[in-house]
């Protein structure tokens, strides 16, 4: 909320910015610069083990995200990476308070002494409230790119088996073999980040792409809003309409990864089923979304596109918005990586 309401007083009423917000802004970096310190003056006691703990209060992929930043500092800076994932709105009591080792196989390559020390409780442990907390989202913005992405999740993050079956079943037993069109759309919260997208627009969106791609089988619907479900089921497309089902979706505006009565567990799970879905699609129509964007960091050869701005910069939307405008950033040698972070 905070970078929509600098942008809009920026332009709408800049001497009321400066008056007004930005000494709560400066304040506010202040704070967070003193917390950096906070947190390298910590880690220097763990040698070459960076020990964090994520208790970040965020969108799925947002976190996973900052999760992604500190894998690229421990890269550059040649560290190993021991990161607990423990924000509530996917902690859940029936399964690991380190809610990472849900859904993914954690993969941390380490010497035997460093396996000890962790297994003793030996490490200072520093525990992040917020990403910016770290700073990474500027230090290392050129550097964490959608193949980087890939290929630190590849390294790191392997997706349990029992989700990629269920996505395979889905498209084995109910989608039919040929071209599908992904269709994601992000409403609820959302108008924070991003100006929020008419149904009417989407709809136009998707029936031309059905009309110039006439090879298209079928077309899959992920979407937060259940209103939109009923607008898509009154007006019929030229293909096949397939909605990929979630529980944990919530009538009158409320996002689910806020609401109260969401089992955390299977909210989590059907965010992580939802973005292997469309990352299997054959293109993907979409809103700004960290959920959509990370299709593409699943797979990057993804061919998509993204009908509203990010008020931000942040990872993938930016990268992908620019690239969508012709301003792509070449991926970087994952071998010179070390190199560009010391730099």
């Amino acid at each position: 909320m905070l970078v929509r309401a600098k942008l809009f007083l920026r332009q709408a009423a800049p001497g009321y910015y400066r008056l007004a917000l930005l000494p709560y802004v400066k304040a506010r970096r202040f704070t967070q610069r003193w917390r950096r310190v906070a947190v390298y003056a910590n880690q220097r006691a763990n040698g070459n083990i960076f020990a964090i703990e994520l208790d970040i209060t965020a969108g799925f992929f947002a976190v996973i995200t900052a999760y992604l930043y500190i894998l690229v500092h421990c890269e550059t800076q040649n560290l190993t990476p021991t990161i607990r994932v423990t924000g509530r709105n996917y902690r859940s009591p029936s399964h690991d308070r380190n809610w990472i080792n849900n859904y993914f196989n954690v993969i941390t390559p380490m010497t035997p002494e460093q396996r000890t020390k962790i297994d003793k409780g030996e490490l200072k442990i520093t525990r992040i409230k917020s990403i910016n907390d770290l700073g990474y989202h500027r230090k290392y913005k050129d550097i964490l790119t959608i193949e980087f992405a890939h290929h630190l999740m590849k390294k790191h993050l392997v997706i349990k088996d029992d989700i990629l079956a269920e996505v395979d079943d889905f498209f084995s037993n109910t989608l039919a073999r040929g071209h599908t069109l992904g269709v994601h759309y992000r409403g609820t919260d959302k108008f924070v980040d991003a100006p929020r997208l008419s149904y009417d627009v989407l709809f136009e969106n998707i029936t031309n792409y059905l009309r110039d791609n006439p090879q298209t089988t079928q077309v899959l619907l992920a979407t937060d809003e259940p209103a939109l479900i009923e607008y898509m089921k009154e007006r019929p497309l030229a293909k096949p309409l397939f909605n990929w089902a979630s529980s944990q979706i919530f009538p009158g505006g409320s996002s689910p990864h806020y609401a109260k009565d969401a089992d955390r567990y299977i909210l989590g799970r059907e965010a992580l089923l939802t973005c292997l879905a469309l990352a299997r699609c054959d293109y993907c129509i979409r809103t700004a979304s960290y959920l959509s964007g990370f299709a593409s960091v699943l797979n990057p050869a993804l061919r998509s596109v993204m009908l509203n701005p990010i008020y931000h910069d942040r990872f993938p939307d930016w990268e992908l918005w620019n690239r969508q405008r012709g301003g792509t950033q070449q991926c970087r040698n994952f071998e010179q990586v070390a190199t560009v972070g010391a730099s």
